[in-house]
């Protein structure tokens, strides 16, 4: 079987998955233990890519192995068919697509390309990945970076962080209103700076698990502060209540709280809110997926530049598939170089010439193998190969 056969995507995204449910499987996914099980279910390599939105598993070799595997990490509730499953070609469109911004919740998300590259280095610490895929995630990223530079699919401020801002906007957040904001890490943070730049006047208290950052961030941007003990009894002192935290364990519910927002905006993954609070009539509740298509109606440039950033991503993946042909063939080309070498050693006409003439043959005849590879199967016996390339050159 060629090695381009063997891609495979298996996992669940915004499109595949209710955020409801993304959040349940995400309690139960162990990431270590996954990566730890390749060999017992026919997997060459894997990557895993854990965003906001996603977590996917692209990988080389069994694509029912990898859906036994991650079925083993999830909620048993889940069914088969919604597991998002491709392979081959497929696998191959939609893991550049995502790396380009083309498959995100909104189009053209600036923060995938480095979680993708991130996703990529930590697994090759893991060692989980291999020459192939290791090729791949470069071809990827090489694409991703020509479509931001050529297309206008990442420009504009159209994220999920500046979704707060449409959301404002939408709901008429006057400046006697006031806001809470939960969780101060780097997508709280962008929060944070375009809450003060497009609201200025707006009351704003922070919250962090960590009391030095909320100090830090309430001296820096002029705001509010209030302990993380005190959240979940504040809660309902506010108007609008953002959430930009991740946690494991369900953290605000209707019995905890002596009061509730008006608004809620839970751009979280998992949620910290239990349904009771997602279901109360006095509460608006704005999920991850609302903002996302807030923010989605203002996408008309980028729309426009799907058609050429495909066009990049296409010319990419037609480069990745001619070197996968020569890489599935490595073995045979080696032992082509070795003969080569060997048979130059001895031959009367390469001791006659001199080291830069003799390496022009040797690369030259390198060359032309390797063009003759390209047009057998990978599954090929090589001495075969080898004997049939000789025939067919006298």
């Amino acid at each position: 079987m060629s090695t381009i056969e063997q891609i495979f995507v298996v996992g669940f995204n915004h499109d595949s998955i209710h955020t409801n449910d993304r959040n349940n499987l995400l309690r139960f996914i162990e990431k270590d233990a996954l990566c730890s099980s390749l060999e017992e279910y026919n997997i060459n390599a894997i990557n895993v890519l854990q965003t906001c939105n996603r977590w996917e598993l692209y990988g080389h070799g069994s694509i029912e192995g990898a859906k036994k595997l991650l079925l083993k990490f999830v909620n048993t509730n889940i069914d088969d068919n919604q597991i998002l499953s491709l392979s081959n070609i497929d696998a191959l469109h939609h893991i550049f697509k995502v790396a380009s911004g083309l498959d995100s919740m909104v189009l053209g998300d600036q923060e995938i390309l480095s979680q993708f590259k991130k996703s990529f280095i930590e697994s090759k610490k893991k060692n989980t990945l291999n020459g192939f895929m290791e090729r791949l995630a470069n071809t990827s990223l090489k694409a991703a970076k020509e479509v931001r530079k050529n297309t206008s699919l990442t420009k504009g401020t159209t994220s999920l962080s500046y979704a707060i801002v449409h959301i404002l906007k939408e709901i008429e957040f006057r400046t006697s209103d006031s806001i809470l904001l939960i969780g101060l890490g780097k997508f709280g943070n962008s929060i944070l700076k375009n809450i003060k730049t497009y609201f200025p006047e707006v009351p704003l208290t922070i919250c962090n698990r960590t009391i030095e950052k909320s100090t830090l961030f309430s001296e820096k941007y002029d705001c509010d502060m209030i302990p993380w003990e005190n959240c979940n009894r504040r809660l309902g002192y506010y108007t609008l209540v953002i959430s930009a935290i991740n946690s494991e364990e369900i953290l605000f519910s209707k019995s905890t709280l002596e009061s509730t927002p008006k608004y809620i905006v839970d751009l979280s993954m998992p949620t910290p809110f239990d349904r009771s609070l997602r279901k109360t009539e006095t509460i608006k509740y704005f999920t991850i997926d609302d903002a996302a298509k807030i923010v989605n109606k203002c996408l008309k440039d980028r729309k426009d530049s799907i058609a050429p950033a495909m066009e990049i991503i296409d010319e990419h993946i037609k480069e990745f598939i001619n070197w996968s042909i020569t890489y599935s063939h490595s073995d045979v080309l080696k032992d082509w170089k070795r003969k080569l070498k060997e048979a130059s050693n001895v031959c009367p006409f390469f001791q006659s010439i001199d080291k830069e003439e003799s390496n022009y043959y040797l690369q030259k005849s390198m060359g032309n193998f390797a063009k003759y590879v390209k047009t057998k199967k990978a599954s090929e016996d090589s001495e075969k190969v080898l004997f049939d390339y000789l025939k067919s050159s006298h």
